[in-house]
């Protein structure tokens, strides 16, 4: 982490303070609800997910992210970074900051595999060539639909497990 940026857990007593930044991103999303999502959130082991806020030297929130342990079918337990919300300042320090961050978060949690998600409209062209510059690849598109709740949905569900003989 550099001097500039400093990185905290995210918990209910500071949900107020990164609420602004994170209703620019999710502007739906009413104070309320993000309080209960910080407490969702932060209830279980720091050890297999949580949020993470991301301030600079003037104690300011400039970007949230939430983590959970992932297990891919190889490589092992990797630490999965999601829901990266930063503010747009010109330079590479922000995104560089929460990448950082994220990796001190794996080494000390022992994780030794990282998959951060950035939105598309998240990292300039600039940015995303310092990431890749500094080690992280494109794994390809991640797909995002909401899930649809209804019949196929319940006929998914009772369809019967496939057994073999």
């Amino acid at each position: 982490m550099t001097r500039l940026y400093s990185a905290h857990p995210l918990y209910p007593a500071a949900a107020d303070q990164a609420y602004p930044l994170v209703n620019l991103r999710h502007p739906g999303l009413s104070l309320r609800n993000w309080r209960a999502v910080v407490r969702r959130l932060s209830r279980g082991s720091r050890a297999r997910g949580g949020l993470v806020m991301v301030r600079n030297a003037r104690g300011a929130v400039v970007a949230v992210f939430s983590y959970r342990v992932g297990e891919p079918l190889v490589g092992g337990l990797l630490l999965r970074v999601t829901d990266v919300v930063m503010g747009r300042l010109p330079g590479d320090a922000l995104p560089d900051a929460v990448a950082a961050c994220a990796e001190q978060l794996a080494r000390d949690l022992g994780y030794p595999q990282i998959l951060i998600e950035f939105s598309d409209d998240a990292l300039s062209d600039g940015e995303a060539g310092i990431l890749h510059a500094a080690g992280y690849e494109s794994g390809g598109r991640l797909l995002v639909r909401g899930a649809p709740v209804g019949h196929a949905a319940v006929a998914w569900a009772r369809t019967p497990a496939v057994r073999s003989h």
